[in-house]
Parts: C-alpha cells; sequence; structure tokens
C-alpha cells in the first residue's frame, strides 16, 4: 500500500499452500489489500491487479456461484466500507513489486504484514517504479 506520495505505508504477502487458480489467488490478493487499507483507516483508495479478469468481474460487479464468486462477492462488500475505491488493471510489467513479493515470501509462512517498512529486496523495484 503506498501514500498519494508513493511512498511506502504497509506491505503485504502471503504464502498459499494449496495450488489455486491465478485468478483466486489474484482475488483473495484484492481482499487483503482492502483489508489492510481498511486496518490503516483510508478512505479513498486505489487497488491495482494486473488480473484483467478479476478487475472485470468486480467493476461490472459480477458474482458467479462458484469458488471464485465467493472471492469477488466479500472484495465488492469489503469495497462498500471506503468512500471511494476504484479497481484499475495494470500490465504485469508495471506491477513488479507484486511480482517480487510472491518470490520473496518464505514456504513457512502464510500472510506477513510490514507497515512501514518493507523487505529489502525490493528496493530497487520499488525505486524504478517510483520513476
Amino acid at each position: 500500500m503506498r501514500g498519494p506520495d508513493g511512498g511506502v505505508i504497509r506491505v503485504a504477502g502471503a504464502h498459499l499452500k494449496q495450488d489455486l487458480d491465478v485468478n483466486i489467488v489474484e482475488a483473495k490478493a484484492v481482499i487483503l489489500g482492502l483489508k489492510l487499507a481498511l486496518q490503516a483507516g483510508e478512505n479513498n483508495i486505489i487497488m491495482v491487479s494486473d488480473c484483467l479478469h478479476v478487475i472485470n468481474l468486480i467493476n461490472k460487479n459480477i458474482v458467479h456461484r462458484s469458488y471464485l464468486g465467493v472471492f469477488i462477492k466479500e472484495a465488492l462488500e469489503l469495497s462498500n466500507s471506503f468512500e471511494s475505491v476504484s479497481f484499475v488493471h495494470v500490465f504485469r510489467e508495471a506491477n513488479r513489486v507484486a511480482h517480487t513479493m510472491a518470490y520473496i515470501m518464505p514456504l513457512d509462512e502464510f500472510t506477513r504484514v510490514w507497515i512501514g517498512e518493507y523487505p529489502m529486496e525490493l528496493d530497487d523495484v520499488l525505486a524504478e517504479d517510483i520513476c
């Protein structure tokens, strides 16, 4: 999570022990991001993801009767807690921070959150991203 100036407020990563469809993993990441923003007391947020399918389902308010639909519904319910929230698709190349986090998460942890700091492995990626 970043502030208006691009500075890091919170970073989170989760290791999932089960093999899940990429859409479900992305939907769970959106939910985690929304929960972190709520915990930080944010009211106006922009949620970005490189998963166009998940972003489209959320933006079009489409909830299927499926496992993915459960997570889309939760994301939509959480989004009602904000004054304003936008769900935006970005290309994978513009989402390097998320992908770096996916590679550095230890296999023995489920979820880890950094508040006001971040793993040093993100230094270069964040610097490039802000530029």
